[in-house]
């Protein structure tokens, strides 16, 4: 799938909120990975904020153990928001708060994140060279028809680059067999 420009992005984002207007559509956008690749499309969140529900969250981008998430919403939206918010988390804890808060003012969490892209790229890059492709999420969306016969390869599981390795060659084996068989 070719990548998209920034320039095609915006437009996207562009007619994707004109569409939601234009059908008095809420928009939920769920970037809990928004803050992972270094050149990222503006959220739709900038183009209709008015009409979006944005979440993110850390633990997805800094850290698994950091279980808290931001959200922001259209006014209108608020009051009934608050309820469900109340009865599924209560509130964020106070200490993951200010931890959060803290990675973020002394610039931690922006080295985590640059580490983490480094990383990512690097695993990327081996999946590429091993004749593995990772394909986009849109492959696996459930819809009518058969759904495709398709793995999802997860890169960031392994704990070294040399198992991820060791794998990814694996897998091109048995998909290289699966291939030849039609399976």
């Amino acid at each position: 799938m070719e990548a998209l420009t920034a320039t095609r992005q915006c437009r996207l984002a562009g007619k994707i909120a004109a569409i939601a207007q234009a059908h008095d559509v809420t928009i939920l956008e769920d970037d809990i990975y928004g803050l992972l690749p270094a050149e990222r499309p503006v959220p739709l969140a900038r183009h209709a904020p008015e009409r979006t529900v944005y979440v993110t969250s850390f633990s997805k981008t800094l850290a698994p153990g950091l279980r808290i998430g931001f959200l922001t919403a259209p006014a209108r939206l608020i009051d009934r928001m608050i309820p469900a918010l109340g009865a599924t988390t209560w509130m964020a804890a106070p200490l993951l708060a200010e931890l959060a808060a803290s990675l973020i003012e002394d610039g931690t969490a922006g080295a985590i994140l640059r580490s983490k892209r480094k990383e990512a790229e690097a695993r990327q890059d081996l999946a590429r060279q091993r004749g593995v492709a990772v394909n986009p999420g849109e492959v696996f969306v459930a819809g009518a028809g058969k759904p495709p016969a398709a793995v999802r390869v997860c890169l960031g599981a392994a704990r070294t680059r040399d198992r991820l390795e060791k794998g990814l060659w694996i897998l091109r084996d048995i998909l290289g067999g699966a291939a030849s068989h039609q399976l």
